[in-house]
């Protein structure tokens, strides 16, 4: 259902109304494809996590692609991974590959304490801008959620005892309790970053510096917006039609 193209779901919407099951006709330019997929899921699926569904199609939409251009997109492991109705997963931002720790034999034994200093590109430029200002054009709540990858394919459960951004604590037990309770593999960092002082340094080559602690040796680093909608938008985007 939602790897269908406008006409097709138009299609779709024919055959519900011919047996009675839609009231009214509707211009296929009119469509808006992810919520009328959402709706015509609903009807014909009712019960099934709508959620589940989209995971899968996108994920068959993006195997298609690599199969198109023989190569493996690491976006695809985000298929893998823990998620529920309340998100969807909009843009990645950034991925950046992360230096392996220095080995140092006398702290053989120690926690590893990882830094990474992710660099201030335009798509988190852009956002910052976009979370400072009082009145938004996109009401939604945006959020950024960071995954670190122990390879192309896998993603760190992260269960660390501190996590710091820009040299201030931020974990919370929020933050814990989300990871044990629904095995999530992000940590929600939207309000852990001083998105004023981000703006303030975009021009002087501006850096958001993470540091940790793990128990695993981290490859890569990525950040996504994700969209946390309310019951209301959940609701409105399986009923939009209705």
């Amino acid at each position: 259902m939602f790897t269908l193209n406008k006409p097709k779901l138009a299609l779709v919407h024919e055959f519900l109304l011919a047996r009675g099951l839609e009231r009214g006709e509707i211009a296929t330019s009119k469509i808006l494809q992810s919520v009328y997929a959402n709706y015509l899921f609903n009807v014909l699926y009712p019960g099934f996590p709508v959620w589940r569904a989209k995971e899968q199609a996108t994920k068959i939409l993006r195997e298609t692609v690599n199969k198109s251009r023989k190569s493996a997109r690491p976006g695809l492991a985000y298929d893998q991974l823990p998620t529920c109705d309340v998100f969807e997963r909009l843009d990645e931002l950034i991925r950046i590959e992360v230096p392996p720790i220095p080995y140092n034999e006398e702290d053989c034994d120690a926690e590893w304490v990882q830094t990474i200093a992710v660099p201030l590109n335009k798509q988190i430029l852009q956002y910052a801008q976009e979370h400072v200002k009082e009145k938004k054009k996109d009401q939604r709540d945006i959020r950024l959620h960071l995954y670190l990858w122990l390879s192309n394919w896998i993603a760190w459960e992260p269960y660390p005892t501190q996590f710091s951004v820009d040299s201030k604590d931020q974990w919370t037990e929020t933050d814990q309790k989300a990871i044990e309770k629904y095995g999530y593999r992000h940590i929600d960092i939207t309000d852990k970053v001083d998105w004023n002082n981000v703006l303030a340094e975009r021009k002087q080559n501006g850096e958001i510096v993470l540091e940790f602690d793990c128990d695993a040796e981290i490859k890569q680093l990525s950040i996504c917006t994700v969209w946390q909608k309310t019951p209301a938008e959940s609701l409105t985007r399986l009923h939009g039609y209705c």
